[in-house]
């Protein structure tokens, strides 16, 4: 008996006995049959027994097995040279301090309630104070930052959100160690997000890629009263910083890549990456009704339910150009698996030609399919005329899409110039409808709208499809910041191929 998706919904039970005679389900490809195969997965992926699939939890680990098990089943390669699907990412985990202070000749200036350390060890280290406005690349350029104490503004004085915030800091922190400063201390600038609220989130363990320079002092200042600030951005003065508590501790997970080579040899130095993050954020608060499990059904079960169907098609169905189907760990934690991904690409990245990136954080609207940096680049027209048979069409919330572009891991690829938007369900604002989901308990997928899911299936679907054979790739509008960074990457001049 055929399955068709809405019936599959309504089989599915909460047993995973019943979940493993859906597996079972032959390896077919029709659009029909990889809905259902779809939706299975995003069931799958989604259940209790993930555990919410927290970055370096025992549910990411059984999410990573499954992911393996079924690439496997598709018939899916590994990439030439990597001995399995599993790059490791190596991680340093840090929790502490217990205390922390920073004091000028005889007073403590600032205490630990407006202190947060990003990254250090136990110290009492003085030295002179360096103000260097964002602390930036430009703004370090030409300046003796030996054994001062660097001073800078939150942030790169444009991208006004937390992972903005973080980001920058450790590019930051990185020059200022190879500088020879004595750590990097940044002063917090109220915004949108408010102190407390961040010092509540960064109060649990932090996480970073490891590797050198993981005791590098890198602290975030709160300037609680008026007379602080001053002080700070004066460069007049020494300070001693103390630290007591801190533990630093390496450790890894893995973002999972498989392989598709491509069917035309002129087409080889074009591949595609189809990307998402598999983990979420685990266990938490109980609900009124006693749920605390955080099973990421929207976010990003979806996205990776998603890679897993397209998988099983193109391995059938081979297109010209090389697939490569990235599974990223710790998107959750600050974008780090797909940052060591980019770093420590196992492919050249001037052969990696476009980032078909999916995620998701719910959605509003179920006649669209969204896609976060579509007004960004040329050669995605089509895109509403391979929907609109399916009564679909493409959005994109320009100005939110200006901010959410940095906020999941297809920015890693496009700061090297790879032409990278990010696509998801249908959602015009991040309002009250979508927010009820997004890193709630409630994120189930047995709440979906399944009329919905099976329309964006087809959508996304037929969007790939049409991409990947597309004769010109989309790439950068001229007019963007990151055109001219793809053409020194991809060796073009101006609109040449």
């Amino acid at each position: 008996m055929k399955i068709t998706f809405a019936l599959l919904f309504a089989l599915l039970s909460t047993s995973l006995a019943g979940q493993q005679g859906l597996l079972a389900l032959s390896k077919q490809t029709g659009s029909s049959a990889l809905s259902d195969y779809f939706a299975e997965e995003l069931k799958v992926l989604s259940h209790d027994s993930m555990e919410g699939r927290a970055t370096l939890g025992n549910g990411i680990r059984k999410a990573e097995r499954h992911i393996v098990s079924e690439l496997e089943a598709n018939g899916v390669n590994t990439y030439p040279g990597m001995a399995d699907y599993l790059q490791e990412v190596p991680f340093l985990q840090t929790t502490g301090p217990d205390e922390v202070g920073i004091y000028s000749r005889n007073d403590q200036l600032v205490n630990g309630e407006n202190l947060m350390v990003f990254s250090g060890k136990d110290l009492k280290l003085e030295g002179d104070i360096l103000f260097v406005n964002l602390g930036m690349e430009d703004d370090l350029e030409g300046i003796d930052l030996r054994d001062k104490w660097v001073i800078a503004m939150v942030g790169n004085g444009k991208d006004q959100f937390p992972g903005a915030w973080l980001s920058s800091g450790q590019e930051k922190a990185a020059q200022c160690r190879e500088k020879g400063a004595l750590g990097l201390i940044e002063i917090f600038q109220p915004g949108k997000m408010p102190w407390q609220m961040i010092k509540s989130f960064q109060s649990r363990s932090k996480l970073k890629l490891g590797g050198e320079g993981f005791d590098f002092p890198h602290l975030w200042v709160n300037p609680a009263d008026s007379t602080m600030l001053p002080i700070f951005t004066s460069g007049n003065t020494a300070i001693r910083v103390e630290i007591e508590g801190m533990n630093n501790e390496l450790i890894s997970d893995n973002n999972i890549v498989a392989y598709i080579p491509g069917t035309d040899p002129a087409l080889s130095d074009e591949m595609i990456i189809f990307s998402a993050h598999y983990d979420h954020v685990g266990i938490g608060k109980p609900t009124s009704s006693g749920d605390s499990i955080y099973n990421g059904a929207r976010d990003n079960a979806v996205g990776v339910a998603t890679l897993l169907a397209l998988s099983r098609h193109f391995t059938e169905y081979r297109p010209g150009r090389p697939l490569m189907f990235v599974f990223f760990t710790a998107e959750e934690r600050g974008l780090l698996g797909s940052k060591y991904f980019v770093e420590h690409c196992p492919a050249p990245l001037d052969q990696v030609r476009f980032n078909f990136n999916c995620d998701n954080g719910g959605y509003t609207d179920t006649d669209m399919i969204s896609i976060v940096g579509f007004h960004r680049l040329q050669g995605m027209e089509d895109i509403d005329d391979w929907l609109a048979p399916l009564g679909m069409r493409h959005y994109e919330p320009v100005a939110l899409a200006k901010r959410l572009f940095y906020a999941s891991d297809n920015t890693n690829f496009a700061s090297h110039g790879i032409p990278a938007p990010s696509f998801s369900m249908g959602f015009t604002a991040m309002n009250e409808e979508l927010l009820k989901y997004y890193h709630q308990a409630i994120d189930h997928w047995d709440n979906f709208d399944r009329a919905y899911m099976e329309k964006y299936w087809n959508g996304i679907f037929a969007v790939a499809k049409n991409l990947v054979s597309q004769e010109e790739l989309p790439y950068w509008r001229s007019d963007d910041p990151l055109y001219q960074k793809a053409n020194d990457l991809y060796g073009r001049t101006g609109n040449s191929k």
